[in-house]
């Protein structure tokens, strides 16, 4: 016996596979959409934490030849923080007169930094809310001038 293509139980059972195939491919493409953006604003995060630790880095090479951070040096490491647009309430903390050769120095940046949370109210309405965060750089070196 012939099947045929227009009986209902054949086209309802092809349509309801078309159905479930594509809700699938859907749910798998958003939860795809909506891991790249976690990942998107994870490495944004991450990135900032980066750029005042090489900046911490920066000058904890000035001192290790120095031997200490002049107050020209610290405005210029605050004022470098501040520029990021990120970085507030700025504290530093490192020797301002030069110490002997091999003795051991500290340079600590205790900042407040601003991140981004994302808020995935539903499909359409996707949002960064900032918020702040304490956070301690701290290096040591020994003095090598």
């Amino acid at each position: 016996m012939k099947k045929n293509i227009f009986d209902s139980k054949y086209v309802t059972k092809k349509k309801s596979g078309v159905n479930s195939s594509f809700l699938m491919v859907f749910m798998a493409v958003l939860g795809v959409f909506i891991m790249m953006i976690m990942d998107v604003n994870f490495n944004t995060n991450h990135n900032r934490i980066r750029k005042v630790a090489q900046i911490e880095r920066e000058y904890l090479l000035l001192m290790e030849s120095d031997g200490c951070l002049p107050m020209a040096d610290m405005t210029n490491l605050r004022q470098k923080l501040i520029d990021l647009g990120y970085v507030e309430n700025i504290s530093i903390s490192a020797p301002t007169s030069p110490v002997a050769y091999g003795e051991e120095i500290v340079l600590q940046i205790d900042c407040d930094m601003q991140f981004e949370d994302v808020e995935i109210k539903d499909l359409f309405h996707i949002s960064k809310k900032p918020f702040m965060v304490r956070k301690t750089f701290k290096e040591e070196t020994t003095a090598k001038h």
